[in-house]
């Protein structure tokens, strides 16, 4: 045999014997890739959910008048929230009459235009004693739909 059939030989060998790692080296490209675009579509999503508003609804006391009761929907959010739905289940009850607080539950559910970063918008429901005395519900289901600047913001319950 000539000098050239023995290098041929040799690098023949030495590519199969390299093939193993080729392919180990390939599939760990392969996975790096993935992570890389799990990693670049994570960052994207918290980019986006930190740039949506934050809207929130809750009955709390007023703090001037400590037996007062009011409604409260407020962006906590950076960004504008727009086509803003509020609904109560069951629907919001007062002691006594409850046509202004009825008025609003209304335009709540028919969606507020926009909410502003930082508004907070405040109706009164009723005094707290009165609730209790009259056996009103105490414990309400509160959803909460809306749009953002990157779609529909994550719909609140």
């Amino acid at each position: 045999m000539d000098a050239a059939i023995w290098i041929s030989v040799v690098a023949a060998s030495v590519t199969v014997a390299s093939l193993p790692f080729t392919v180990r080296a390939a599939n760990s490209a392969r996975l790096s890739v993935r992570e890389a675009r799990r990693q670049t579509e994570l960052q994207e999503r918290v980019h986006r959910d930190s740039a949506q508003p934050y809207v929130w609804a809750d009955l709390q006391g007023d703090d001037a008048q400590g037996q007062v009761l009011r409604l409260i929907v407020a962006n906590e959010g950076p960004s504008l929230a727009t086509d803003v739905r509020v609904s109560f289940e069951p629907s919001l009850q007062s002691s006594g009459d409850s046509s202004e607080l009825d008025e609003v539950q209304d335009r709540l559910r028919s969606g507020l235009s926009s909410l502003a970063p930082g508004r907070r918008l405040q109706w009164k429901v009723d005094m707290a004693h009165r609730l209790f005395d009259q056996g009103l519900p105490r414990v309400y289901t509160v959803s909460i739909t809306g749009e953002g600047p990157f779609g529909s913001m994550e719909p609140l319950t």
